[in-house]
């Protein structure tokens, strides 16, 4: 589906807000009904063909680094930093984080 909004702004606050349709309850399960409905940009073929081999290239990077904190932002692949801009550590085999003060962690590269 395609949808036109206004303006530019308009634009932004809706694709700021796309993620508030994946909420999760305290148990890490997404619990909303629009949970598989995903919000993006128009992009050209070009663009779109770009960002498919960066998914690739993530998944990629992060099955050999065997590092689940690597993600894409604004065009290439970096490691997701806490608010005070460390690195966020997990330890995979018990699912413990460290790094953060146990709140969920702003994205700053």
């Amino acid at each position: 589906m395609k949808v036109t909004v206004g303006s530019v702004v308009n634009k932004h606050k809706v694709l700021g807000n796309s993620k508030l349709l994946r909420r999760k309850n305290s148990d890490g399960y997404t619990v909303h009904k629009w949970n598989n409905i995903y919000i993006t940009p128009d992009l050209t073929k070009e663009e779109r063909d770009i960002n498919t081999e960066l998914r690739k290239e993530l998944e990629r990077k992060k099955k050999a680094t065997n590092n689940a904190n690597l993600v894409i932002f604004r065009g290439k692949i970096v490691e997701r930093k806490d608010i005070s801009g460390q690195s966020i550590m997990t330890n995979t085999a018990s699912g413990v984080e460290s790094g953060g003060s146990g709140q969920t962690a702003n994205f700053r590269p």
